[in-house]
């Protein structure tokens, strides 16, 4: 979620741009080429289903014939103005809105679980989904309204006296409860404890309020810089590999080497040829599903 908030900030400069082409240029990958009407300059967006989202200038091999997620996205948003990027409450979750004569869309760019890319109509409703989900509390699929997940704890507008009712609640140590209960994850959870010193594997029941205020005054601070937008993004390295991509320089990675970047959505390209899993084949049923209502929503528009 912290990634998102400062890549969802550095895409502003983005606002305002015209969509050009969409590709589906790998099973789960998205290219959207855009162009800036007032300086003519080009810029990709690659998205990496569930996985990563970038700024990139590399060179793609375009497949020749298009699938039919990309010509349904090519339908509604080619042409189309981006006229807002926003991250939804403090998910996971990259809200493009675009901007066309026939009405307003918005693509749903959700980097959780399996993941997600969803076209949605001005009233809600999806158009069509990159994956078909039927979860507990939403559905994912055609014609239905879009609903986002359960919203989380958003840390950026957390009290002190919500911060103690939320350890209170938790019956695990220290990083876990960080990372679960505050919605902060589990990397940012071993920055918060180091930049502390306080062992991250101490128990909460064991937690004294001077523990407890020091481990909020330092979240405070480091919530300082999403909260102004002070970011000093670096890529983290060991060994020549890449490691990590941070907002600001990690003292948990002290002892690996930094490279300090402008701008953390760009900085993400190094890491698109690094795959953290890899997806797994739908089975027959599900195919069948897509197939089916894919056609459907054809037979629907025609």
């Amino acid at each position: 979620s912290f990634d998102i908030n400062v890549i969802v900030s550095e895409l502003q400069e983005l606002v305002g741009t015209i969509i050009d082409k969409i590709y589906q240029i790998t099973q789960n990958e998205l290219l959207i080429r855009l162009r800036n009407i007032n300086t003519k300059q080009k810029e990709n967006i690659l998205i990496r289903n569930g996985e990563l989202i970038c700024i990139t200038n590399k060179d793609f091999k375009i497949p020749l014939k298009p699938s039919v997620f990309a010509m349904t996205l090519r339908k509604y948003l080619q042409n189309g103005r981006i006229i807002e990027i926003s991250q939804h409450e403090f998910d996971r979750i990259i809200k493009l809105k675009i901007s066309r004569k026939e009405g307003n869309f918005c693509l749903y760019i959700e980097l959780f679980s399996t993941g997600n890319i969803i076209l949605v109509d001005e009233n809600g409703k999806i158009i069509l989904p990159f994956i078909r989900q039927i979860w507990e509390h939403r559905s994912i699929k055609g014609r239905e309204t879009y609903v986002p997940p359960p919203t989380q704890i958003n840390p950026l507008n957390l009290t002190k006296e919500r911060f103690k009712e939320l350890l209170k609640e938790s019956d695990t140590d220290i990083v876990r409860t960080l990372a679960v209960n505050v919605n902060l994850s589990g990397r940012v959870a071993e920055e918060i404890c180091a930049r502390a010193n306080i062992d991250k594997n101490i128990k909460i029941k064991d937690l004294n309020e001077e523990i407890i205020a020091k481990l909020f005054e330092t979240i405070t601070d480091f919530l300082r810089y999403f909260k102004e937008k002070e970011f000093q993004p670096v890529i983290v390295k060991k060994d020549a590999e890449l490691i990590d991509i941070t907002h600001v320089k990690f003292i948990t990675y002290k002892d690996m080497d930094v490279e300090i970047i402008d701008s953390f959505v760009r900085g993400l390209e190094k890491f698109i040829e690094i795959r953290k899993f890899e997806k797994k084949t739908d089975d027959e049923t599900e195919k069948l599903i897509g197939k089916l209502n894919r056609q459907l929503l054809q037979q629907q528009e025609a």
